[in-house]
């Protein structure tokens, strides 16, 4: 079998099973903000399978950049960089709202992408990826100088959000530079399958953060 297919497989699956393991652990009957991580997942996965049906299906595989571009992409880089500003807010409510203004700020690069690069939808949107990537670590930055400086360091094994914020900034501190150089290393596909691997692998790692973080603190 293909590694690729193999990798994207181990993906695919890790993040079914974040998604029931988040359904499962957490209350959605809650005022928790929380309560949103499980259909966020449930919205990856969607959204995953329709992207594969879109890409092997002969005729609709322009539309697989479209879905991410306009749609995946950014909802998954507000929504965690919301979540973030969520668990920040706790810690400092004052200065959590840079990570606000830091979305703001990725909701113009997006609408720029949007607007001067409607003639080349296939390639993926490097610059709002990049400026994403890059508000998702600043925020992750922001929220663990708040936490490691509380008391709530001490039980930081029994934390969701120690391993959910773990496994998005492991992921997120290599997408940055794949993400801004993905179309140039297209023309490279030699390179661009090694970047590819890592970012898979990545990936599966924080999904496997995600579903230790809920199982512990379901136990907690």
């Amino acid at each position: 079998m293909d590694i690729s297919i193999t990798l994207k497989a181990v993906l695919f699956s890790l993040e079914v099973a974040a998604c029931i393991t988040a359904f499962v652990t957490i209350p959605i009957k809650t005022v928790s903000f929380w309560k949103w991580m499980p259909f966020f997942l449930l919205l990856v996965v969607v959204g995953e399978s329709v992207g594969h049906y879109l890409a092997e299906t002969r005729g609709l595989e322009q539309y697989n950049p479209m879905l991410f571009n306009y749609f995946l992409s950014p909802v998954q880089n507000i929504f965690i960089a919301w979540l973030i500003f969520k668990n920040t807010a706790l810690y400092n409510a004052k200065r959590s709202k840079w990570i606000l203004y830091a979305i703001s700020v990725y909701a113009i690069c997006w609408v720029i992408d949007c607007s001067i690069s409607p003639e080349t939808p296939l390639l993926a949107y490097t610059f709002s990826n990049s400026v994403g990537a890059a508000v998702t670590l600043f925020s992750l930055v922001l929220f663990f100088f708040y936490y490691i400086n509380s008391e709530d360091i001490i039980f930081f094994k029994r934390a969701r959000i120690f391993w959910v914020s773990s496994g998005i900034f492991f992921y997120y501190i290599a997408t940055l530079p794949f993400e801004g150089l993905r179309n140039i290393l297209l023309e490279h596909t030699d390179i661009f399958l090694i970047c590819w691997y890592i970012n898979v692998g990545l990936a599966s790692t924080m999904y496997l953060l995600f579903i230790i973080g809920f199982i512990c603190a379901k136990r907690n």
